[in-house]
């Protein structure tokens, strides 16, 4: 039922709505927001070049959310 607008719209969702109800660890939510700033360097800045590392962590730092976020929506689906 929760319809966010923006970006920061779901990094609150997350932090209010799983990471503060216990469904994950809050590192999950500083990954999100982390990796947010990072995109928005990316995309608004005029002069911005992420380092082969800075890709490296954020392929890997997805990999390991996506893995998170299946497990907590099979914490929800057993909740019922």
């Amino acid at each position: 039922g929760y319809d966010p607008h923006r970006h920061k719209g779901v990094i609150t969702f997350f932090g209010d709505k799983v990471v503060k109800v216990g469904l994950t660890h809050p590192r999950y939510g500083k990954l999100l927001a982390n990796h947010m700033r990072l995109r928005d360097n990316a995309d608004y800045k005029v002069i911005f070049r992420a380092t082969r590392k800075q890709a490296d962590e954020a392929i890997r730092a997805a990999e390991e959310f996506i893995a998170e976020v299946e497990k907590i929506m099979r914490k929800i689906q057993a909740r019922g």
